[in-house]
């Protein structure tokens, strides 16, 4: 949710003269874009886990909805698959569900809940299970429901949602570091606004990523830097929009606590 890291699963192939061929699936990180320079990055690529067991197998990554340090994946071993959670900004490694098949995990919108694959009668179901607040763990193994009452069928499910999105004959515009400047971001609870080379500000907006209104408020004429409090907005990410008579500039920023 942050546009600067795409998250990837990868077949890796080892030959050996002695061991013949080691085959395994790892997650990668593969940086694409730096904000703090608006420009593309280097492309530097980092493993989720650097050094895995031998028969080990990690793949099918999700990011949470509303925590870019949050991910769910499948794990494949010797004593069968598992759905687990990690804090990556933690190294926090927790277990969600033992399955019997590949989980394909996706995080509902308020991250609330993980939606996976199962099988409970001999072919692929769709469960759904309630998470803990550290969203990397669930409260309980057992009962996990099945999303569909009539037993059918179903695979590789992906939670999304249908976001109501305020539109004005504003023109939007993609905001660049000189024109608008947020820092510190992300944001545990004040972040600041400098406004750089804009004129005829009137105000700004908040927005979450569903495209619903969370702040709204007027800019003093000539006022270029101002505090924002972000304390009573919940973890995730956000739009803010510097508006004049004509135009928004939006720029993004997330709030991690």
């Amino acid at each position: 949710i942050t546009s600067n890291f795409i998250m990837y699963d990868a077949a890796n192939e080892i030959n050996s003269q002695s061991a013949g061929t080691y085959e395994y699936w790892d997650i990668g990180l593969l940086e694409v874009w730096n904000s703090n320079s608006n420009t593309w990055a280097l492309g530097n690529i980092e493993k989720i886990f650097p050094a895995l067991p031998e028969g080990t197998s990690v793949g099918n990554p999700t990011f949470a909805k509303n925590s870019p340090f949050i991910i769910a994946f499948d794990l494949i071993d010797e004593q069968g698959n598992q759905i687990l959670g990690a804090n990556l900004e933690r190294g926090d490694v927790r277990l969600i569900y033992d399955n019997n098949v590949l989980g394909y995990p996706s995080y509902t919108t308020d991250d609330t809940q993980l939606l996976f694959d199962l099988d409970e009668q001999g072919y692929e179901e769709l469960g759904l299970i309630d998470l803990n607040e550290d969203k990397i763990s669930a409260p309980t193994q057992a009962d996990v429901p099945w999303f569909f009452e009539n037993p059918t069928p179903s695979q590789w499910g992906v939670w999304f949602s249908n976001g109501v999105r305020v539109l004005s004959d504003l023109e939007d515009v993609e905001a660049n570091t000189d024109q608008i400047a947020l820092f510190p971001n992300p944001v545990s609870d004040q972040i600041n606004l400098e406004i750089k080379d804009i004129d005829d500000v009137i105000g700004y907006e908040i927005y979450d990523m569903t495209g619903k209104l969370i702040m709204l408020n007027s800019i003093e004429p000539g006022q270029k830097v101002l505090s924002i409090n972000a304390s009573t907005l919940a973890q995730g990410a956000y739009i803010l929009g510097v508006t004049t008579k004509d135009k928004r500039f939006n720029a993004k920023f997330v709030v991690n606590r």
